[in-house]
């Protein structure tokens, strides 16, 4: 089977020069597919190989111009992603490696029983921290790297991270070189103990909060003067 890539172009010193090129035209070697363009950003979709041998010609074709791609292949557990600089025809210079991540919920409408607002808190946390936390390795990912495989996924440590309140945490897991898996667990009543939110205990949370909402709406009716 192909290996199938996704492709980030920038012009990293002209922003606005490959707004003036047909994204279709750049691509006369790849068996690439143009997507989309957001914020000056081209982005590509490849099979056997990525579109480096295009962005190569369009360094020499704009001398002085410094293009940047990002290029991963598409795989959820060990995506690779290089950073590759291209400039007056060089070949390119691999500035950075780092995975591209995934992010699986393993608890089931995990956005439902914690609500929107408090979900997207604590996914914002848990990407900034992954986030940061790649970017102490990617030094040492270059110097291991290996161009004979190149989507070989480099060392790393598995790691844990969790946020909670009162009423319900949230645990995050390195578990393979771009896979983040997150389990959501609510707080056993009147206990410090955390229970998994998994089918059986996602429709007792679902039921407790209807039940809540309904009396809280006898409590405002019955509070009214007639």
């Amino acid at each position: 089977m192909a290996t199938e890539y996704d492709n980030i172009l920038i012009c990293n010193s002209n922003p606005c020069l490959l707004q003036t090129i047909d994204p279709r035209k750049i691509i006369k070697e790849s068996p690439a597919k143009f997507i989309s363009c957001k914020n000056g950003e081209y982005y590509y979709q490849s099979r056997r190989f990525p579109i480096d041998k295009d962005v190569y010609r369009l360094s020499k074709e704009f001398p002085g111009e410094e293009f940047i791609v990002k290029i991963w292949n598409v795989d959820a557990l060990s995506a690779v992603m290089l950073t590759v600089i291209y400039k007056d025809g060089d070949h390119g210079e691999i500035i950075r490696i780092e995975p591209h991540f995934h992010y699986e919920c393993r608890s089931p409408r995990l956005m439902d029983v914690l609500g929107e607002e408090r979900f997207f808190v604590f996914f914002k946390k848990i990407t900034s921290f992954f986030e940061k936390l790649k970017g102490l390795y990617y030094e040492e990912w270059l110097e291991s790297y290996d161009p004979n495989e190149p989507h070989k996924a480099p060392e790393y440590d598995k790691i844990n991270i969790q946020f909670e309140d009162d009423e319900f945490k949230v645990l995050a897991t390195w578990d393979c070189f771009s896979y983040i898996v997150i389990e959501g667990f609510f707080k056993v009543s009147n206990k410090t103990s955390w229970k998994l939110i998994d089918g059986h205990s996602y429709n007792s949370i679902k039921h407790k909060k209807n039940e809540s909402i309904k009396n809280e709406n006898e409590d405002e009716y019955n509070g009214l003067p007639f």
